[in-house]
């Protein structure tokens, strides 16, 4: 990287105006801790504006469904299992996205991987407020995963690398719970009101609209190029430090970016002079980003965790209507807003919970323990206690404590793993979650049909039991 050639990137560093300098580059003066902040560059307001309003319509879509249960089986006459395919093909778009999201960034840069995300999730709105035969509905919801595995992958990337990035991806996963909490109470007064269900999917493609185009505007100098001057600077600052990523890919770079190794390897792109021979080479697949994160076994430990997580908290949010109208005895029309207050509590434990986290001395590994053991615990009050008030209560306890796991576990990817890693790490995990999100609700909609609504206790507690074994081995590993 020359100083004819700066990188335009505000996060890392500007050109030096001394020629002939041994360094090319001075850090900009108003980076904090060499990081850009959600207000500087003073353009990220409005990029942090359109990326908290995107949050809200993803969270609105995910949140949707789970009301609109009861209302799908009686117009398409179907089973739980039927409607059950609506989060599995969601899931296979979403997972798809993680294999392709790093390509589009290379492509159309985070600007047109976003403005795409959101028109995929407004072509699955159009469809499903034409009430199409099912088989397309589902396809719509195939289309919208695609869309959001997109957007998350790339929003949890660029806000994972602000200054302060606890309680960014707090907030930012905080608005997607305030879409979760927006969904369920519009979709539950609307069928309140008399108005057909579908009515909400006119709601949703409004919202996403919005969002769409000021994401457009917002996100426009985030182009190809400038992803492509972000990965030389990561790759340039491997060569320089290697040790600082080397225990966490054992398989990577503690062979790759030994000199000695490096000897016998010239074809070994980190250890290439020019940084952008290195990312052209990686391009070709002879040492891509996604091999390198699959190498990392605290990569392999996080996915797992997360598709633990996100399983437990997307499939109680989509099926606690129908446990509480089929086990509690509750109000059909009325327990949609007990799915309102699950969201409410997970919107304030996403916002404030990160904020507890980043200012405390224990390590996010440990408060996400910490969330876990508490999780389980409001899981178990929700299991054994036969009260549609107490149920309730511990409803938004659950969403409270589960909240903060999946932004905690992407931040301590982001602090474990070098920026080039970014985005196809933050896919792959996103997606692993993703995967829990369709499988979890899934899953659980078989059981639900062959045993009951009673199995969503249980089926839950059972995830949160597994992602506590994951993490215990995580914390002890590294």
């Amino acid at each position: 990287m020359t100083a004819e050639t700066p990188i335009e990137n505000y996060g890392a560093t500007t050109p030096s105006s001394t020629a002939g300098s041994d360094n090319d580059s001075v850090v900009d003066p108003k980076l904090v801790n060499g990081r850009e902040s959600w207000n500087y560059p003073p353009k990220n307001v409005l990029k942090t504006v359109a990326m908290f309003w995107g949050m809200i319509s993803f969270g609105m879509n995910d949140a949707s469904v789970g009301v609109l249960v009861k209302s799908l089986e009686q117009h398409y006459q179907i089973s739980y299992t039927s409607v059950s395919y609506i989060f599995l093909l969601g899931f296979t778009g979403y997972l798809i996205s993680a294999f392709v999201c790093e390509i589009f960034h290379r492509h159309v840069g985070r600007w047109g991987t976003l403005t795409l995300g959101g028109f995929f999730q407004l072509v699955c709105f159009i469809l499903a407020y034409t009430m199409p035969p099912f088989p397309i509905f589902v396809i719509g919801y195939f289309i919208s995963g695609f869309g959001n595995g997109l957007i998350e992958a790339s929003s949890n990337a660029w806000a994972g690398n602000l200054n302060n990035n606890n309680e960014m991806l707090g907030l930012l996963h905080g608005f997607y719970g305030l879409g979760g909490i927006i969904s369920p109470f519009v979709t539950t007064t609307l069928l309140v009101w008399g108005y057909q269900w579908n009515t909400v999917y006119f709601f949703l493609a409004v919202m996403t609209s919005l969002s769409t185009i000021l994401i457009f505007y917002a996100y426009s100098d985030e182009t190809a190029e400038h992803y492509k001057q972000i990965i030389e600077r990561s790759i340039k600052e491997q060569q320089q430090h290697p040790e600082e990523t080397s225990p966490l890919l054992p398989g990577i770079v503690d062979n790759e970016l030994d000199p000695e190794h490096h000897h016998h390897d010239p074809n070994n792109v980190l250890m290439e002079i020019d940084p952008a021979m290195a990312i052209e080479k990686s391009t070709h697949g002879q040492v891509s980003a996604f091999r390198e994160t699959l190498q990392s076994k605290l990569a392999l430990l996080l996915s797992f965790s997360l598709f633990m997580a996100v399983g437990a908290e997307i499939t109680f949010s989509g099926w606690i209507p129908i446990y509480m109208i089929d086990v509690r005895h509750g109000d059909e029309k009325q327990m949609g807003y007990v799915g309102t207050a699950y969201w409410a509590g997970m919107t304030l434990g996403r916002m404030g919970l990160g904020f507890v986290t980043s200012r405390s001395a224990w390590s996010e590994e440990l408060w996400n323990l910490v969330y876990i053991l508490c999780t389980l615990a409001s899981i178990a009050g929700f299991w054994f206690v036969p009260s549609i008030a107490v149920s309730s209560v511990c409803a938004v306890l659950i969403g409270f404590f589960n909240a903060p796991l999946y932004p905690t576990s992407m931040v301590v990817f982001i602090k474990k793993f070098p920026e080039h890693l970014h985005v196809v790490g933050v896919g792959l995990l996103a997606a692993c979650g993703g995967v829990g999100g369709a499988l979890g609700p899934f899953l659980n909609g078989v059981l639900t049909t062959q045993y009951g609504a009673f199995v969503l206790a249980p089926f839950t507690f059972s995830l949160l039991v597994a992602m506590l074994i994951s993490w215990i081995i995580l914390m002890k590993k590294f």
